[in-house]
Parts: C-alpha cells; sequence; structure tokens
C-alpha cells in the first residue's frame, strides 16, 4: 500500500509540476477530504493550482480505499466567506470512477475564460457524492486568483 501512495504522491507532482514552474504566481492548496459514511479513506486530497484570469486553475482529486466500481460526482461548492457558511454557487466538475481497489482520480483544468468575472478570493469546499449520498468532504479552502 505505500507504494501505492507513493506512486500517487508522485503522479501528483508531475501533473503540478509544470503549472507551479511558471514565471506568474501559483497558489496551491493541498487539502484532505474527510470521511461521511463511506469507508475511511487511506489517501483522500485534492490539489488545487490556481494562477488567475490569464492562465487559469488545475485541480487534481485523488481517493484510495473508498468503495470499490463506485462513481462519485466531484462538486465544488463555492462561497464567499470563510467559514463556508453562507450561500454556495455548486460547480459540478466530473467524476471519480474506483476500481476493485476502490482508487480513483479526476483532474479538471479551468482555463483562464472560464474565471473571468470570478473574485480575486473565494472558498471552496469538495463533495464526492454517490448517487445522492454525500460520501466525503472537504473542509473550507480560501482560493486565490492573480491575474
Amino acid at each position: 500500500m505505500g507504494r501505492l501512495i507513493g506512486l500517487m504522491i508522485l503522479g501528483l507532482l508531475a501533473v503540478a509540476a509544470p503549472a507551479m514552474a511558471s514565471p506568474s504566481v501559483a497558489h496551491t492548496t493541498y487539502e484532505a477530504i474527510g470521511l461521511e459514511g463511506h469507508p475511511p479513506l487511506e489517501v483522500g486530497r485534492v490539489l488545487d493550482v490556481t494562477h488567475g484570469v490569464n492562465r487559469g486553475a488545475m485541480e487534481r482529486h485523488v481517493v484510495a480505499g473508498a468503495r470499490a466500481e463506485t462513481t462519485y460526482s466531484v462538486i465544488g461548492h463555492v462561497f464567499s466567506t470563510p467559514d463556508c457558511a453562507l450561500g454556495s454557487i455548486a460547480v459540478p466538475e466530473g467524476v471519480i470512477r474506483t476500481g476493485p481497489s476502490g482508487s480513483g482520480s479526476l483532474t479538471v483544468l479551468f482555463p483562464g475564460e472560464a474565471l473571468a468575472g470570478a473574485p480575486n478570493r473565494f472558498w471552496v469546499r469538495w463533495e464526492l457524492e454517490a448517487g445522492t449520498e454525500v460520501a466525503y468532504r472537504s473542509g473550507c479552502v480560501e482560493v486565490t486568483l492573480d491575474d
């Protein structure tokens, strides 16, 4: 299992390294996804690398030890307050389909034009849903965009 986790971390670094090496400022968040009712995750992370409206953003969602052969919808709930308490905008980001071991991932690319009009600072809580059930949820994460 340690080898699997090591490979997943290397995969995350390989995806994020080109974006983080660019000359503009990149804001990187590595957020754990917590248990809501499905099996405890061996690995549950969101890697969020944002540049802003000129360069865009990239998210990498990774789970290991979730339910086998399950489809999880990834929803980003965007808030204007740091406590993620009032009025969110739900942004469907895609799906993670786990294999027999309960592992899966999703990479989401947001082109700069998709972020046009967004405030420079907002907060996100990601949820993984299996059907209508929230299976896993992240904490409230600050996202900062640069021009």
